[in-house]
């Protein structure tokens, strides 16, 4: 496990490890590769999630959601956004990825967003190529 090198616990920011599995995956996971620094984002995006789910509250499953990239914050936090869905509350940690080259790559993981309501769709995700600079990975 490699932690984030500006971890504080008392502190904004930092909050992400990266866990390497090896060698064996269990048979309900599969692993998901990283992504190349250079690699740029590409605009349809997918998150998932066992967060809450305003329509259908008190269950608790996995969900995914397609998401369309915006831009890039003034935090350097992948922006995101939707017309019908977005991630909600107990998302956060999760996976923002996408497929490229036949490959389902990991670009984010969820760090926070607007108030689930259906009239605001952003959200914001922790580039982990970001992470990954900071470690030298």
């Amino acid at each position: 496990m490699t932690v984030h090198s500006r971890y504080d616990p008392c502190r904004r920011g930092g909050d992400i490890a990266i866990l390497e599995i090896s060698p064996n995956m269990f048979s309900e996971g599969s692993p998901i590769c990283m992504p190349k620094f250079y690699e740029a984002t590409p605009r349809q995006l997918m998150s998932a999630g066992f967060g809450s789910n305003p329509d259908h509250p008190g269950k608790g499953y996995l969900q995914a959601v397609n998401l369309t990239f915006k831009r890039i914050s003034p935090y350097d936090e992948i922006e995101t956004y939707t017309v019908d869905r977005i991630p909600c509350a107990g998302d956060s940690g999760g996976p923002l990825f996408a497929v490229i080259d036949g490959k389902y790559t990991l670009l984010g993981i969820a760090a926070r967003s607007v108030a689930c309501l259906k009239n605001n769709k952003g959200w914001y995700v922790l580039k982990i190529r970001n992470a990954l600079v900071h470690q030298h990975y």
